[in-house]
């Protein structure tokens, strides 16, 4: 699990300030941009890299701190508490809606306002508030259902400010709000874990930080966004198919993103399930690069599909996937070959090699493949489709459960490893169905050739290291 809420991990246009800037030209004058494109896409993305590198910093170095110093009790209230609300705001599910209707300027009539998404986003913090409540009172009593209802809610608010940036260009700023006031709670929970261990040392840190992003969000966005309003259930139904198929999306989502590790805990020992997630979150940090991507190109993709046209959105499409998948795929060939002494730096001798198989190689061809869901489905919703993930995703759930309810407790880590795999069909149905839909004037044949080339070959090399190293005994 994360440990702090992250937007769009798997949800959502090439770049944002240079698609921002050239939307504003008359069509056919500049509208590509390429190279101020580049610049904006670099510069959104070192900013949104930067501020999750000082959260995960702040979470590693925190986690020996908070666990002397409150205790097993107190630290799992803790770490329940900052699961739930990480969980919760994943279903947030005006934040992507907005993206795509404010980066579209209007160019889909209703539901583009200030005032029509400030109440999109009320009307979700307060349908999230009530879960929230329920959850907090099982985490931690009363207290802790309070603040966490206060802290989704307060998340739930800042989406309408939070589309609004990204929709001018300005993810990256969005972004490094939200993360910088997120580390700080961090450390003030740090720091009040040396006096106290009380709930009160965490519990209102987080809701105070989601207070703060809001008021920097607000500040920093331009529009006059109103947050404080009451629910809206004509703004819900508006976008219920759109809501519904956000709501269940993110809830498959969370099946995939945890059903082989769940399984294995529950039916391995503790060094197997220590030694295959130690494997598993070194491969997935990777995720954070592509994490960060979606949140960049959405919003430009949704501006170029009211701009440009579906044609020149799919060429745009088309090139960015070409770029990305090539470098990631050099990136992670080389991590591959050299997969032992890797995982013996990071991990140590006993998690990185020892007994039992090294999954890393393996994992490695997942995280290619996983690639493609960070990249297919913000166009996908940039266009307006938000069912045919959901189906992607809902069918690799059940799939996963299936597949990790047989193979995970007669072969422990190696059937952990056939259950991620198998929540890879999502991504793989996202590339066949784009595939045939795409024009055959922004899809060369080629391209999909070379595709299945990359994933064959970096496949062939995982299998021959786990032979090589004599891992696969």
């Amino acid at each position: 699990t994360r440990p702090f809420p992250m937007e769009e991990s798997a949800l959502v246009p090439e770049t944002q300030a240079g698609l921002g800037r050239a939307a504003s030209r008359p069509r056919g004058e500049g509208v590509d941009a390429p190279m101020e494109g580049l610049r904006a896409l670099v510069g959104n993305l070192a900013q949104l890299l930067g501020s999750h590198a000082l959260v995960a910093a702040a979470g590693l170095a925190s986690l020996p701190v908070l666990a002397r110093n409150l205790g097993a009790e107190a630290y799992g209230r803790f770490s329940l508490f900052v699961l739930a609300l990480g969980v919760l705001a994943n279903l947030d599910v005006a934040r992507p809606i907005l993206v795509r209707e404010l980066s579209r300027g209007g160019a889909d009539g209703p539901g583009t306002s200030d005032a029509e998404a400030a109440d999109l986003a009320a009307t979700s913090g307060w349908l999230l508030a009530l879960p929230a409540a329920a959850l907090g009172a099982l985490v931690g009593g009363p207290l802790a259902a309070l603040a966490l209802a206060v802290s989704v809610h307060l998340h739930a608010l800042t989406a309408a400010p939070f589309a609004r940036l990204s929709a001018q260009g300005r993810v990256g700023l969005a972004g490094s709000i939200r993360n910088g006031f997120w580390a700080a709670a961090l450390a003030v929970t740090v720091a009040a874990s040396f006096r106290t261990t009380s709930a009160h040392a965490w519990l209102w840190a987080f809701a105070a930080a989601n207070g703060l992003i809001l008021w920097g969000s607000l500040c920093a966005a331009p529009g006059g966004v109103r947050p404080l309003r009451m629910p809206s259930l004509g703004a819900l139904r508006r976008v219920r198919v759109q809501a519904s198929d956000v709501l269940v999306f993110a809830l498959a989502s969370a099946v995939v993103a945890s059903c082989d590790r769940l399984l294995l805990d529950a039916t391995a020992s503790d060094a197997v399930l220590g030694r295959y997630s130690a494997q598993y979150d070194l491969a997935i940090k990777l995720n954070i690069v592509s994490t960060a991507l979606c949140s960049v190109v959405y919003p430009s993709f949704s501006r170029a599909f009211a701009e440009a046209g579906s044609l020149e959105a799919s060429r745009r499409f088309v090139r960015l996937a070409s770029r990305i998948a090539a470098l990631y795929f050099v990136g992670l060939v080389a991590l591959v070959l050299a997969h032992e002494p890797v995982t013996r730096l990071v991990l140590g001798a006993e998690l990185g090699a020892g007994d039992g198989p090294n999954v890393y190689p393996v994992l490695l061809v997942g995280v290619f493949i996983h690639l493609f869901g960070f990249l297919i489905t913000p166009y996908q919703r940039a266009r307006g489709d938000f069912r045919t993930h959901r189906i992607a995703y809902c069918a690799s759930a059940a799939a996963m459960v299936a597949v990790g309810l047989w193979a995970v407790p007669r072969f422990g880590a190696t059937g952990a490893l056939v259950t991620y795999l198998t929540g890879r069909i999502a991504e793989v149905s996202l590339i066949v169905v784009e595939v045939r839909r795409l024009p055959r004037e922004a899809l060369a044949a080629w391209r999909v050739w070379a595709l299945g080339a990359m994933v064959a070959a970096i496949a062939a090399l995982a299998w021959f290291a786990l032979e090589g190293g004599g891992a696969a005994r």
